[in-house]
């Protein structure tokens, strides 16, 4: 093996991460996140207890509010509190809703290297959710966690190596040979990166593995369902986002990516007739 090509081992891509991480000295996730998975673990979640947490940052707020009175969560219905918004979308939205806004936050204080980078990101955890709540219901949070989050290493290596920069655009389509050019460039990918930054933001263990391996084509039959589900309804989410900025009549446009919507119709026991349909609503989305 040479120093170009990327080893099969898992283990020089994390050390290698971790070095990134240290040097561009990434923070954990921000103590109100902490505070509100707290409260979340409650058996009987306060409501007011919420409202009043997330208020006392009036910007986070109106970022909030703006987002939780998108199509995405309510229809368009404005809304003038965060204990109104609350109410009206549930905890469980609220708080993906809440994820949302820090982490758009958190990263745009330390600066988009690519400007389609949210945008993307943000997109992808929208089709994540409306794919989950069609094929895995019991996985919907989860799926919209992993969408928002699946591509952030490629905004902190550039922190690390501005040489970078100029191929985050491909890492945000399902191109499954990048992890291979990062690796010659800074000796891991951005896949590895992001999982580690997960970590530190207390993502679950099926969201991080789907993390690290959402740009490799193959399967582990010793994931967990939820790690397996997960990992489709991404690349699903991709393939369709990649189809729509294509205007192609495709899914998929190279053999790898044919071979992985393949299983995926499969796996979720669907067509690419029926996925034509869910492809419609997705784009329909934010109109």
């Amino acid at each position: 093996m040479t120093d170009s090509a990327e080893p099969n081992s898992t283990d020089s891509r994390i050390e290698n991460a971790k070095n990134i991480l240290a040097k561009v000295n990434v923070k954990a996730q921000p103590k109100v996140l902490i505070e509100l998975n707290r409260l979340a673990r409650s058996e009987d979640v306060s409501f007011d207890l919420v409202a009043d947490l997330v208020s006392q940052d009036v910007g986070m707020s109106a970022k909030l509010l703006k987002l939780a009175s998108s199509p995405v969560y309510s229809k368009g219905q404005k809304f003038g509190s965060v204990q109104e918004a609350l109410m009206a979308i549930g905890f469980e939205e609220f708080k993906t809703c809440f994820m949302s806004v820090t982490l758009e936050d958190f990263l745009g204080s330390m600066g988009y290297p690519y400007k389609g980078f949210w945008d993307h990101s943000r997109r992808i955890a929208i089709y994540c959710r409306e794919i989950a709540k069609k094929f895995a219901k019991r996985y919907v949070n989860n799926a919209y966690t992993l969408g928002l989050f699946h591509d952030v290493g490629a905004v902190l290596i550039p922190l690390y190596n501005k040489a970078y920069v100029e191929h985050i655009h491909r890492t945000l389509p399902l191109y499954f040979g990048i992890t291979e050019l990062e690796y010659k460039m800074v000796k891991t990918n951005h896949c590895a990166v992001g999982e580690l930054f997960g970590q530190t933001w207390g993502l679950s263990p099926a969201i991080l593995t789907a993390m690290r391996y959402h740009h490799k084509p193959e399967n582990d039959t010793k994931w967990t369902k939820e790690t397996t589900t997960l990992k489709a309804v991404l690349q699903l989410a991709e393939l369709i986002n990649d189809k729509i900025e294509r205007d192609s009549d495709e899914f998929a446009s190279f053999s790898p990516a044919k071979d992985t919507f393949a299983w995926i119709c499969e796996y979720f026991e669907t067509t690419p007739s029926h996925l034509s349909e869910l492809e419609r609503h997705l784009s329909s989305l934010e109109k």
